[in-house]
C-alpha cells in the first residue's frame, strides 16, 4: 500500500479543508448552511446518532483509539508482528521512520508512526487489506474523549466511506467518498456544536483533485 495517502493530513480540519479547496469545487456544491446556526436534532454531532454514522461505523471509530493506544514503533497490537521500518516522504513528514508489521491471521498490514515527536499520543495508522480495504486515522491514545479521531475509509485503495473527524466526543466535520469522490452531504460543526456548515456535492467529485 502506497503512503501517499497521508499527504494531505494538514487538511484534515474542517476549515482548512474548506479553505483548500478550488472554487471549482466550490461551484459543484449546494449550500443550505453557510453560517452557524442551532444544530437540528438529526444532526447532532455525537457517536451514537445513527442519522449520521452506522452501528459498524460507530463501533470503529470507537475501537480504534483502543486497538493501537499501546503501539510502539516495534511492537503492534495482538495479531500482529513486527516487519520492519520505513521512510514516509510526504509534504509534511518528509523522511519520517514508520513502522511496518503484518498480521499472522491474514494478509492485512499496518503501518504507524507517531504523528507529533512532541505529542507522542498522536498515532497515525494505515490498515490495509490485499485488496486494498481499510482506513488511515489519525487519534489520541488517550482514547475518544481527550483527544478525538481523523478517520478516513479506503476500498481497492480510493476513498470511499468516511471522511471524520472528531474533536473529543463531537464530530467537527462529516464527508463521505464513494469510489474516490465526495458525494453526498458535507456536515461541518463549530465547538459549540451549532451547524457551521452543511452543504451537498451535486455530484460525484474529485475532491481530493481539488484541493489547492
Amino acid at each position: 500500500m502506497g503512503m501517499g495517502s497521508y499527504n494531505d493530513f494538514e487538511h484534515s480540519g474542517p476549515m482548512s479543508s474548506w479553505a483548500a479547496l478550488s472554487n471549482d469545487a466550490k461551484s459543484n456544491m449546494v449550500f443550505t448552511v453557510n453560517t452557524p446556526k442551532p444544530c437540528p436534532l438529526e444532526y447532532t454531532n455525537i457517536i451514537s446518532n445513527t442519522n449520521l454514522f452506522s452501528l459498524a461505523e460507530q463501533k470503529l471509530l470507537a475501537e480504534i483509539p483502543l486497538e493501537y493506544k499501546n503501539m510502539t514503533t516495534n511492537s503492534g497490537p495482538s495479531g500482529t508482528v513486527f516487519v520492519g521500518f520505513g521512510t514516509l516522504n510526504s509534504p509534511i513528514a518528509d523522511g519520517i521512520s514508520i513502522s511496518q508489521f503484518r498480521y499472522t491471521n491474514s494478509n492485512a498490514q499496518l503501518k504507524m508512526f507517531f504523528y507529533s515527536l512532541e505529542t507522542p499520543t498522536e498515532i497515525v495508522v494505515s490498515f490495509r487489506t490485499k485488496s486494498g480495504d481499510g482506513y488511515d486515522a489519525l487519534f489520541s491514545s488517550l482514547g475518544m474523549t481527550n483527544g478525538g479521531i481523523f478517520l478516513r475509509q479506503f476500498k481497492q485503495n480510493q476513498l470511499d466511506g468516511l471522511w471524520v473527524d472528531f474533536k473529543g466526543d463531537h464530530c467537527a466535520d462529516c464527508l463521505r467518498f464513494k469510489d474516490g469522490k465526495a458525494i453526498g452531504k458535507w456536515l461541518v460543526w463549530n465547538q459549540t456544536g451549532s451547524l457551521y456548515m452543511e452543504a451537498e456535492f451535486k455530484q460525484p467529485y474529485d475532491f481530493i483533485g481539488h484541493l489547492k
